[in-house]
């Protein structure tokens, strides 16, 4: 296996100090500007959004949050993952972190689903729930090449056979989420955030799990006993989407003249720096599907849902986005 790895040099910066003092009223004030004057197409939802994120900052920049970490696989989480997480998941003073003192609990969902009702748990006041998401079809693209699927096929097996193999059978109840690296599961991001499991990660971590704050390997919900998705679940995964305090759309952490790092001040980051993305070329899987190879054999069924699940998060990313961008300027916070 040979991985090559291309990836730029995270440059950190010096934090201006606020000419601003920065409380809910002078927030708030910002932000109706920037949604006035900045034409941003902001929203109700937005608003409550925003009055969030600043009700936690300050228990995030103390330390005593818990960080929920929704990592889709194949979703540019592994490049985010360096700058939220710390080596220790909890305290941290290396230089790669945005969150100065880390925090009191990770739970990273990623090798799982996650439960829909995590984003209203209990403890969802003292939480700082991030995500991401990718367009459809690049995804199943990229965890194909990525998982060298089909290994088990004769070697002469043309990209058309070995894809055929990695379709899902619509009639395995309960799909096993943990099993999608080795199948396909239709509408994988919809099912994601959806899962209807009891959210136990916040409360209780597992005792197995390799740090006693740190909750991953057993993390999220491995079952999901729906044979297909419909708009309804498409209507809850927004619903908990908009939930989260930050939804990053990869690969376009830096698009535009904002990229995500006003997002994560807002949020209570202590550190201003650029956010730079890691870009794994994987050589394991042989012959390798291109998006184009996506199209032809991957049938839109398996993802028609997940696309106007993107399109809605991407649309509330960019104006979030903007709106970080705005505020954290307004109140000289970069």
């Amino acid at each position: 296996m040979r991985v090559m790895v291309f990836f730029t040099t995270f440059i950190l910066q010096s934090c201006r100090s606020q000419s601003v003092l920065f409380d809910s009223a002078s927030a708030t004030a910002a932000y109706d500007n920037c949604c006035t004057a900045k034409t941003i197409d902001c929203n109700a939802a937005d608003k409550q959004w925003f009055q969030r994120i600043v009700a936690k900052r300050d228990i995030i920049r103390q330390g005593d949050a818990t960080l929920f970490w929704a990592h889709m696989r194949k979703s540019g989480g592994s490049s985010l993952s360096y700058h939220i997480e710390s080596a220790t998941f909890n305290h941290t003073a290396e230089a790669g972190a945005l969150f100065k003192f880390g925090f009191t609990r990770t739970v990273k969902v990623h090798l799982a689903a996650m439960s829909k009702h995590c984003v209203t748990d209990k403890k969802h006041k003292e939480t700082l729930y991030v995500t991401t998401l990718r367009q459809p079809l690049n995804r199943y693209v990229s965890e194909y090449n990525y998982r060298k699927l089909g290994r088990h096929m004769p070697r002469n097996a043309s990209l058309k056979e070995l894809v055929a193999n990695w379709m899902y059978q619509k009639n395995d109840k309960p799909i096993n989420m943990q099993m999608a690296p080795d199948k396909l599961i239709d509408n994988w991001q919809t099912r994601f955030f959806t899962n209807s499991c009891p959210c136990d990660d916040l409360v209780t971590p597992p005792i197995h799990d390799s740090h006693p704050n740190y909750s991953y390997w057993r993390s999220g919900c491995k079952l999901d006993n729906r044979q297909l998705i419909n708009t309804r679940d498409l209507h809850q995964a927004m619903h908990v989407i908009d939930k989260f305090d930050v939804v990053a759309i990869a690969p376009y952490f830096q698009e535009g003249k904002c990229d995500m790092m006003p997002w994560f001040r807002l949020a209570g980051s202590a550190i201003a720096k650029s956010i730079n993305i890691a870009v794994n070329v994987n050589k394991r899987t042989k012959p390798r599907m291109t998006t184009l190879d996506g199209h032809t054999y991957i049938p839109d069924s398996n993802f028609n849902i997940d696309n106007d699940l993107f399109a809605f998060a991407k649309d509330l990313s960019e104006r979030r986005k903007r709106i970080s961008c705005c505020v954290v300027k307004t109140l000289q916070l970069d």
